[in-house]
């Protein structure tokens, strides 16, 4: 019971010391760009691009944006390459009652792709293919954050990296 008192007033220190400390969260007219990797089909790359779009609207904002990301895999014989790419809305929970270093948010996006394997492009294409996503970022200055996303977005079930506030 003493180690439970500790460690919540340990999370309320530290919860009260990094409050608003750069003041961040998600409003109309952010540019943020993210580069991370993500994971399903092996390590890939990835890359975002996401705008605040709105004003709050209910307990939160709407941002819009892209997402460009390439696979690669074995499979027997063959290596496979995978470009992604699509257009991504996402709503952004306000936290600032909480804490604005904290960025949640979920969304959906409409995904497309090529595929080439070996030593040429296949030729074969597909989507649009719709995903979702549930992820966060906490910011750690004014202009570098990190961010986790994990959900159904064209192959990949997690991608994590780190965000940048343009």
């Amino acid at each position: 019971m003493k180690s439970i008192k500790k460690l919540l007033l340990v999370l309320a220190i530290l919860t009260c010391s990094t409050q608003g400390a750069y003041s961040q969260g998600f409003s109309r007219g952010s540019s943020i760009v993210d580069l991370g990797l993500s994971l399903g089909w092996g390590f890939s790359p990835q890359v975002r691009y996401e705008y605040g779009l709105t004003d709050k609207i209910g307990p939160g904002r709407i941002g819009v944006g892209a997402v460009v990301g390439m696979s690669f895999f074995s499979a027997q014989s063959y290596r496979y390459g995978v470009l992604l790419f699509g257009p991504q809305a996402n709503y952004h929970l306000d936290l600032a009652g909480i804490t604005r270093d904290l960025d949640l948010y979920f969304g959906l996006g409409v995904y497309f792709g090529t595929l080439a394997t070996g030593e040429y492009i296949s030729g074969y294409s597909f989507g649009p293919y719709v995903g979702w996503h549930l992820g966060f970022r906490y910011w750690f200055s004014p202009k570098v954050g990190g961010f986790v996303q994990v959900g159904a977005t064209g192959g990949t079930g997690v991608a994590f990296g780190l965000s940048f506030n343009l």
